[in-house]
């Protein structure tokens, strides 16, 4: 089983270009947009023509911004029920709601802390899945690894769809982990 390898990153002496690695040229948004949809649409091309062997802090920002985007969309829709009034869902029978007021500032935190939480949830995940990855005999390194789950963050925002978006992005992610 072979999940990560070392890609020919050169057509014709032409260095192959990630969008959001590009970005000073293409312009910020134009890079993000453009890189999230290579990804989401066009997997193998993308991850094929991704370094193995390259610095993490582009797929880390990457990561940052579409998780915490994630996190933040869907704070302001559990603050926007909240506010309403409407039933606080998977609380156990008899359990007390706990004040207005606590809920908002915890969604507040949330939304704060949100890059962090991200930053901390990249490396964790690309450790173990490193691990997993040496086992099976890969030995590009922690470096591919970590940029792969990283890009694949780029399906944090599916995961808003009520029950279908998690179950999308958890089969989704392992499809592009594999490419």
């Amino acid at each position: 089983l072979e999940c990560i390898k070392l890609v020919d990153v050169t057509t014709n002496g032409q260095q192959k270009e990630i969008a959001w690695e590009n970005r000073a040229e293409l312009g910020f948004l134009n890079a993000l947009f453009a890189t999230w949809k290579e990804i989401v649409f066009h997997p193998k091309k993308f991850f094929s023509s991704l370094p193995a062997k390259a610095p993490i802090g582009s797929p880390l920002l990457f990561a940052i911004i579409w998780g915490s985007l994630a996190i933040t969309v869907s704070a302001i829709i559990n603050m926007a029920v909240v506010m309403s009034g409407a039933s606080v869902p998977n609380l156990p029978a008899g359990a007390t709601i706990p004040p207005k007021a606590v809920m908002m500032g915890s969604y507040a935190v949330l939304m704060i802390i949100s890059p962090l939480l991200v930053t901390a949830g990249i490396f964790i995940i690309s450790a173990i899945y490193q691990l997993v990855v040496f086992i099976f005999g890969g030995r590009e390194g922690f470096h591919a690894t970590f940029r792969v789950l990283s890009y694949t963050n780029a399906l944090a925002l599916f995961n808003l769809v009520p029950i279908a978006g998690p179950i999308f992005v958890t089969c989704y992610s392992i499809v592009l982990f594999v490419i």
